[in-house]
C-alpha cells in the first residue's frame, strides 16, 4: 500500500564542511536537507508519495534545491521568492556532538510562508502531514501556514505527525 505525505516546511542550501572546525574548513559539499526535506525523501525512498511545499529564493540555491528535490522524487510545490535568499546552512560533520553549524537563515524565503501556500498545493488523498515545529517559529505568516495544513489534514481524516 502506498502512502502520501504532505509537509511544509524549510528546504535548505548546507554546505557540509571537509574538516572538524568551520574556521580551517576550505572545502564543502552542498546538500539539500531540512527537517521536512528529510522526512519526505525517506518516505519516497521507501517506496511512497510525498508533497513538500516551501519558499526558496529566486537564486542559484533555489534552483539547486528544487533540482535535487525532484531528482529524488519527491512532489514538490515552491514558491520563488524574489525579494528573500534561500535559506543556508554550514555545518562540520560532528559525531554525537553533531558538529559546529552557522545558520544563514534569517530573511529567508521561508519566512514569506502563507497559507495561501498550502491551500494551492492542497490534493485530494493526503494519508498523513508532517508538521514540525522549525518551520512554525520562522514567522507568523509561517505558523499560519503549518495551522492551515493541519485544519486541511484534520478535515480529511489525515493523520498528522508532529516533530516539536
Amino acid at each position: 500500500m502506498t502512502t502520501t505525505l504532505f509537509t511544509v516546511g524549510e528546504a535548505l542550501a548546507v554546505f557540509l564542511a571537509d574538516d572538524p572546525e568551520l574556521s580551517t574548513a576550505r572545502r564543502f559539499e552542498r546538500i539539500t536537507s531540512g527537517a521536512e526535506v528529510n522526512v519526505a525523501a525517506g518516505f519516497v525512498a521507501a517506496g511512497h508519495r510525498a508533497r513538500l511545499v516551501s519558499r526558496v529564493g529566486d537564486d542559484a540555491l533555489g534552483v539547486a534545491v528544487e533540482r535535487d528535490l525532484r531528482d529524488w522524487g519527491v512532489d514538490v510545490s515552491l514558491t520563488r521568492d524574489v525579494d528573500r535568499h534561500t535559506g543556508v546552512l554550514v555545518r562540520t560533520v560532528g559525531g554525537s556532538d553533531r558538529g559546529n553549524a552557522l545558520n544563514l537563515r534569517c530573511g529567508a524565503a521561508i519566512e514569506g510562508l502563507h497559507p495561501d501556500d498550502v491551500d494551492h498545493a492542497w490534493v485530494d488523498g493526503i494519508d498523513a502531514v508532517f508538521v514540525s515545529g522549525t518551520t512554525a517559529v520562522r514567522s507568523p505568516s509561517a505558523m499560519a501556514a503549518i495551522e492551515r495544513m493541519v485544519e486541511q489534514a484534520t478535515s480529511a481524516g489525515s493523520m498528522v505527525v508532529v516533530d516539536p
